[in-house]
């Protein structure tokens, strides 16, 4: 089929993101399953703010054997009629809220056959009885992996200022308790090209599972504009019979060089004191964009901005602090233990998704917070220590003073 023809296709096939920026779905480029397990296809979308609790929405998920998602594909689930293609039945459900804008389904008992490409659509049929209809074009690419084979896990993207030291992450998998880190060569491979594959050779070494369990990482320092594309991990392992498998991962992980926006207004203690734990504040302005996914905070330390203190993601916080960093209120930093020499600079990052034909990220950072190890020794800290005596001192002869004033004054109303 002709790239012309499928382009007339797809734009025939109702509103997509091109049509119009106020409605749009979002899907991650591929994910990874074992044969039997259990499956998650997140499917996200956005509308006009007006028009998403006046309209009947229907969710409709279509699967193609292709790497894009037209319109002829297989219609395998339909909300409003209620139906599921006989492959697909007993095993699908639909665990998004289409009123909050979220269109998930979970497939059980995965088989070989169910790899394909899976496209979420959207129908919204308003008030006034027009009908508006979006989907992702791309899709979500499910491979399935054999119980003998390697499940290789990488995250969507990574958004990175210049001048960043970045790690690109992998998770692998196995039933086959024979694969050990030991037995494991990885390479990494690169693409530059709009889609998600990775063609050339970037690195090529012995893993290193530094963590312990199975992830894998390749460091990238102070990355600039070149570095932007497609990464992509391939591990090899050494069978029992001596022969090399290879696993590589089709979809991977985008490296987005994202420039610095002044719009959300990140506010940071300027100073923190840690005594057995600290809580470090970060506030911010309210975004006024369209089209928003999701806002997520991020803490990192270092003036590469190498390591994460706190991430949403366990597998990506720096192991001295794994268990030990949590957030309260969306974005204020708990910190339960601390690792770090004193002055220690730690980093708010507020990071903005937007749904759209390419993955757009919003990224600004705070200024920082100092933190200072408590010691009665430091000047700084002593002063503020003794600042915090006397107005607890103050306040206690204060209320005392209003205590004997209540009991003067009871013991005058009884007199009287």
């Amino acid at each position: 089929m002709s790239r012309v023809l499928i382009l007339s296709m797809l734009a025939l096939w109702g509103k997509s993101c091109a049509a119009t920026e106020k409605y749009c779905v979002h899907q991650p480029r591929g994910t990874e399953s074992f044969v039997g397990e259990a499956l998650t296809l997140p499917c996200r979308f956005v509308s006009p703010k007006n028009k998403e609790h006046d309209s009947e929405v229907t969710v409709i998920w279509k699967a193609s054997n292709q790497d894009y998602c037209g319109g002829g594909n297989k219609e395998f689930y339909n909300s409003l009629a209620n139906s599921t293609f006989p492959q697909y039945r007993r095993r699908l459900v639909l665990v998004g809220d289409p009123k909050a804008l979220n269109a998930t389904i979970t497939l059980a008992n995965v088989t070989a056959d169910d790899a394909n490409t899976y496209c979420c659509r959207i129908k919204m049929k308003h008030k006034d009885g027009t009908l508006t209809q979006f989907q992702s074009r791309k899709g979500t690419h499910l491979t399935v992996r054999g119980e003998n084979e390697l499940r290789i896990e990488q995250p969507s993207f990574i958004p990175a200022f210049i001048g960043d030291t970045v790690n690109i992450f992998s998770r692998f998998t196995t039933k086959n308790q024979n694969i050990h880190p030991n037995t494991i060569l990885c390479q990494v491979r690169r693409g530059v090209g709009a889609g998600p594959g990775c063609t050339n050779i970037f690195s090529r070494r012995t893993c290193t599972d530094g963590a312990g369990k199975n992830i894998l990482h390749f460091k990238i320092d102070h990355v600039n504009s070149s570095h932007q594309g497609w990464y992509c991990w391939e591990i090899q392992v050494l069978t029992k019979d001596e022969k090399i498998a290879k696993y590589e991962k089709n979809v991977g992980t985008e490296l987005l060089i994202v420039e610095q926006t002044n719009h959300l207004d990140i506010w940071q203690p300027s100073v923190t004191v840690f005594n057995n734990h600290a809580i470090i504040n970060c506030m911010y302005s309210a975004p006024q964009y369209e089209n928003i996914l999701w806002t997520r905070v991020y803490w990192m330390v270092g003036n590469s901005r190498e390591h994460f203190i706190y991430h949403p993601d366990p597998d990506f916080i720096h192991p001295d602090y794994k268990g030990k960093t949590r957030l309260i209120n969306e974005s204020i930093l708990v910190l339960e233990k601390f690792h770090g020499p004193d002055n220690t600079t730690f980093y708010c990052r507020v990071v903005i998704q937007r749904c759209g034909l390419q993955t757009e990220v919003i990224m600004e950072e705070g200024p920082g917070t100092q933190l200072r190890i408590y010691s009665m020794h430091d000047p700084v800290l002593k002063e503020s220590s003794q600042c915090l005596n006397i107005i607890v001192i103050y306040a206690g002869i204060k209320l005392l003073f209003l205590l004997v004033l209540f009991i003067v004054a009871l013991v005058y109303i009884k007199k009287t």
